[in-house]
């Protein structure tokens, strides 16, 4: 007979998981990095390795492409073998990726700096999935804020990100290096920083989620076999709160990397391009920065309410960023789409985990992380081609029609309590 988690109060979280959380959260934190190291310099180097500015958006495009579809065989493998083992697996590929584009760069190699980024992908694929790790030793009444602790470590990652690759790049011009390739090389040494951080993390948090009463006494109540033994992907897909989740969260990122990308173009293209460097340390303060507020509402208001404000801010900003070009209310729409895109994430990534049980809560988060993969590259791809043909008023109609879908889905949600639903 399947038994339902019920909570019952609020015990201390145990030191042995605060401590798995800050491990997870610095290995998000270098997650971050690498992906802000793709980001700032992958499209430069692509130009001086090549000379052809046709090729800028290509590393980029990799790298989505190649996390995404290792996103999905990374999940089914956590479900195997642990989270632990496939987290320091996707930490050593990203640092060998590093290293590979940092010699590709020096040896003036572009195919062997895209085989670096494509490595680089795999390794950030199988990182993204440190969130599920965190959802596996919360009970529902704190999910969202275990994740969002999580996601905080990406914040810091996502500021210091650039700033750190100026440090890299400065300190290499000094010494007369490559200033393209020590950052790099300097990753590969953060890297490892990463395969430390998971190395130390123990138990297995799936190990954890199979156990959550031991950790949480009087918090939960056993769960039965029967309710821990993973179902069929189709069946588990069929769930509304799970299809609200992935709907949501595959939407809001599409709309985010559309808007995102053509705002700094259009910024731009008006004369602005020296404030966008202000506008988007906004836009990523929204996208993380609030998180752990973001966490503690969800597990107080719950997810529903939560999912239904972010997709509201989604379309003020998507709807406001276009009509003035001034760096001022840009910045102010591209940080209310960052927000949105917070709450919409946070909650939306808590929603899976309730819906899901820790045997198949790997497979299900790949599944996810493909779709918004491939959907953010593909947004990606058509941000430029509607700003070109259309106009940016169009980029934030299309955004608008992107983030509308969530808001109506979590209109027929039935939530009961945070975390707990009704079908």
């Amino acid at each position: 007979m399947a038994t339902t988690d019920i909570a019952i109060s609020k015990p201390a979280v145990p030191a042995i998981i605060r401590r798995n959380t800050l491990l997870l959260a610095l290995g998000q934190c270098v997650y971050w990095i690498g992906v802000q190291t793709i980001a700032t310099l992958g499209g430069i180097v692509a130009f001086e390795l090549t000379g052809d500015q046709r090729w800028a958006g290509i590393p980029v495009t990799l790298s989505i492409l190649a996390s995404a579809f290792a996103a999905i065989y990374a999940g089914r493998l956590t479900d195997k073998l642990g989270r632990k083992p496939v987290l320091i697996a996707g930490q050593v590929a990203d640092g060998l990726g590093s290293a590979i584009g940092g010699f590709s760069i020096l040896y003036g190699s572009f195919a062997g700096f895209l085989a670096g980024i494509i490595l680089r992908g795999v390794g950030i694929g199988a990182t993204a999935l440190s969130r599920s790790a965190a959802a596996d030793m919360y009970p529902p009444a704190r999910r969202a804020q275990g994740l969002s602790m999580v996601v905080m470590g990406g914040a810091v990652g996502a500021v210091f990100g650039p700033l750190l690759l100026a440090a890299f790049s400065g300190w290499a011009k000094g010494a007369g290096l490559d200033t393209l390739a020590v950052p790099w090389l300097g990753m590969a040494a953060i890297s490892a920083a990463g395969v430390a951080s998971f190395w130390f993390i123990r138990p297995d948090p799936r190990q954890i989620a199979s156990n959550l009463e031991e950790y949480y006494p009087g918090e939960t109540v056993r769960q039965s076999v029967e309710q821990s033994a993973p179902r069929p992907v189709s069946v588990v897909l069929k769930q509304y709160p799970l299809i609200v989740a992935i709907a949501t969260i595959a939407l809001v990122q599409a709309g985010m990397v559309m808007l995102m990308v053509t705002a700094a173009l259009s910024m731009k293209l008006h004369g602005h391009g020296d404030d966008v460097y202000g506008v988007m340390t906004g836009h990523f303060f929204g996208m993380l920065g609030l998180s752990i507020i973001i966490g503690r509402l969800a597990d107080r208001w719950g997810r529903r309410a939560v999912l239904m404000g972010g997709a509201l801010l989604f379309i003020a900003g998507a709807v406001t960023a276009p009509i003035f070009q001034n760096p001022l209310y840009n910045g102010a729409s591209l940080l209310l789409v960052g927000l949105g895109w917070s709450l919409c994430y946070v909650a939306g990534n808590a929603m899976l985990a309730d819906s899901t049980r820790p045997l198949e809560r790997g497979r299900i988060t790949g599944t996810n992380d493909l779709l918004v993969g491939l959907t953010g590259a593909s947004a990606s791809l058509a941000g430029g081609l509607l700003l070109s043909g259309a106009g940016f008023l169009t980029v934030g109609a299309v955004g608008l029609a992107l983030g509308l879908p969530p808001f109506l889905l979590a209109l027929r949600l039935r939530e009961t309590s945070p975390g707990q639903y009704k079908e």
